[in-house]
């Protein structure tokens, strides 16, 4: 039998139970659950920021949306159309965008610590 790590959550039995649902914590060597902590949208034009508040720099995962209406992954400061940035710290996930144009994201902020 593999090892594994399981917190089922309240009312489920984590010795007989095997709905992955039923979990706060599920982890063994073929699957790994991941928290989320928040998940939004919306469009940057100037300097804006989502509040976290986790006291740590979390995993986090931007999409921005490019000029053919699809969405691509745009972390950390990998620019997008080479005219916004994001970038996370302790407290907020922070959006800098260097003209005048707004561009639509969408984002997903994760419990797990980064550094």
């Amino acid at each position: 039998m593999a090892q594994t790590i399981r917190v089922a959550l309240s009312t489920y039995n984590a010795l007989t139970d095997s709905d992955i649902n039923h979990y706060a914590l599920y982890a063994d060597s073929d699957n790994i659950l991941i928290k989320e902590k928040a998940r939004g949208s919306g469009n940057v034009a100037g300097a804006s920021s989502v509040a976290h508040n986790l006291g740590y720099i979390p995993f986090f995962i931007v999409m921005g949306k490019t000029d053919t209406g699809e969405y691509k992954v745009a972390n950390a400061y990998q620019l997008l159309h080479g005219d916004w940035r994001n970038y996370v710290d302790d407290t907020n996930l922070n959006f800098d965008e260097f003209t005048s144009s707004e561009d639509d994201y969408q984002y997903y902020i994760f419990y797990d610590n980064f550094t």
